[in-house]
């Protein structure tokens, strides 16, 4: 009984991957024989059955100790300076240029987890679809087609209020997706007024926070490709971040009122602070 209950748990884990890659790239299940062959390559690509078996270990831990097994495993390499500037009590929020997607929230999550280990995310969806423990650290934020940007909703705010009356330090990522490839160095995309509108309505001090770091080649090709593979390709981006090195830098602690009155000039103030942390 208990190695079919075993079963039945790996299987459905499996399915929810299927489930999310489904929603997001439909045109990969379609049973014509390219479309076959394009599903092979893309599962060899995205190492698909790695992904899976992760999954199967991480959906059976706590949020926390899902970070630390994803940290030691894949993102390793991690040097970090300003961890002073965290403060060691009271809800805060971190905002953070976004170079790589998943692994800038373990490898965050996971070097600054000796001085907090109430940290929740704002983060894309798919991560707690994939993994439902996350729902106890992560403010889910939707894809806007429209847009081309991850926003919040009444859930969203509702998880928030949740975490901030717990007196949690958030992470943001102002850009709302990740960063623009570039031949020196990556370059985030619009940063939006939200984390500013958060700090101010909740009393919050901003932690600004440069992450130097960027993907490989294949997450850019595969944007290209087909937007779809977006949410996709940044598994894959986890996975091979194990001999890539990724520097953080952590600037000491801003309130908004600091920053100019009008949101559209402050937020160019706090993304110049962070990018100066470099």
């Amino acid at each position: 009984m208990e190695s079919l209950a075993k079963s039945q748990h790996i299987d459905l884990m499996n399915n929810n991957l299927d489930r999310v890659i489904q929603k997001r790239a439909p045109f990969i299940f379609k049973k014509n024989t390219t479309e076959k062959i394009f599903r092979l390559i893309l599962k060899k690509l995205f190492r698909y059955e790695e992904t899976k078996k992760n999954l199967e270990v991480i959906n059976s831990m706590k949020s926390q100790e899902a970070f630390k097994w994803l940290s030691d495993k894949y993102t390793p390499n991690v040097v970090i300076s300003g961890q002073e500037n965290i403060p060691k009590e009271k809800s805060a929020l971190i905002v953070a240029n976004h170079p790589m997607g998943p692994a800038d929230v373990i490898s965050l999550n996971s070097s600054l987890s000796d001085v907090r280990n109430d940290i929740y995310i704002f983060a894309n969806e798919i991560f707690i679809d994939l993994v439902g423990e996350f729902k106890h650290c992560m403010v889910p934020l939707y894809w806007d087609k429209n847009k081309e940007i991850h926003i919040a909703n009444k859930t969203s705010y509702k998880k928030m209020i949740e975490f901030i009356k717990k007196e949690m330090i958030g992470i943001y990522f102002p850009s709302g997706r990740i960063a623009k490839y570039g031949i020196l160095k990556t370059k985030d995309y619009i940063w939006h007024e939200t984390p500013l509108n958060i700090a101010k309505r909740y009393d919050l001090k901003i932690i600004p926070i440069y992450i130097d770091s960027r993907n490989s080649i294949i997450f850019y090709l595969s944007r290209l490709l087909h937007n779809n593979l977006r949410d996709i390709s940044q598994i894959y981006e986890l996975l091979n971040k194990k001999n890539r090195h990724i520097k953080i830098s952590i600037g000491p602690p801003i309130d908004r009122k600091d920053l100019n009155k009008k949101n559209s000039i402050a937020v160019k103030e706090l993304r110049k602070i962070v990018e100066n942390l470099r």
